[in-house]
């Protein structure tokens, strides 16, 4: 392999890795505007329904409409970012140390160093030392609590969009219990099946979610 090409190939390398970086900036830019709009809507709804309960009750059918939609966008995202995090760390734990190996073989004095400690290419960057201080920590009180955490922000997703749903379209059936709700049944039927499908679609997504990445 040529110095011109080994060269080339690491530019590239890099200019991928700067767009990938934009890329994750991005999404994670639009994870937060889901948080802030579906925050806005479900103030707005329910704001709607506190000023006239009586007629508007049936608007707890839209709140399902309204958060778990942007929870599957959320969890796309989520998921997405963790793709594009695993490939950055194919590229600093292999891509980019293997070219540098060649580079660095073609000079006769590093050549043997290099071969002697080859795990001296993959002391750089991000994951590197994310690597290292995992192993650091292994065995001390804080992995407990960092895996304690994880667990927890495994679900914050399901608390978020999921349980409001849920307890929206319940506060319907409990209002409709009352006799303080009149609505079309060919109405409330269709929104409680289309409720129920955007529950097991966002419950899919935030799944491969799970699957995909640590959360």
């Amino acid at each position: 392999m040529s110095s011109r090409f080994q060269d080339l190939s690491l530019k590239i390398l890099y200019e991928e890795y700067r767009s990938l970086k934009t890329e994750i900036h991005g999404r994670s830019r639009d994870q937060l505007v889901c948080i802030t709009s579906s925050l806005l809507g479900i103030s707005a709804l329910f704001g709607a329904i506190a000023s006239n309960p009586d007629q508007l009750r049936p608007l707890f059918l839209l709140a399902p409409w309204v958060l778990l939609v942007f929870g599957i966008i959320w969890c796309d995202h989520h998921t997405t970012i963790h793709l594009i995090g695993s490939y950055i760390k194919h590229l600093e734990l292999h891509r980019i140390p293997e070219i540098l190996g060649h580079n660095l073989s073609e000079d006769a004095s590093t050549k043997k160093l290099f071969e002697s400690s080859p795990e001296m290419l993959l002391n750089t960057g991000w994951e590197a030392w994310f690597s290292g201080e995992r192993k650091r920590h292994r065995k001390s009180w804080k992995r407990n609590l960092v895996g304690l955490i994880g667990s927890i922000h495994r679900f914050l997703p399901l608390f978020y969009f999921l349980l409001p749903s849920v307890l929206s379209i319940a506060s319907y059936f409990s209002s409709e219990r009352c006799g303080s709700v009149n609505i079309s049944p060919w109405l409330e039927l269709s929104l409680v099946l289309f409720d129920s499908g955007q529950t097991i679609i966002f419950i899919l997504f935030w799944y491969r979610a799970c699957l995909a990445t640590d959360f």
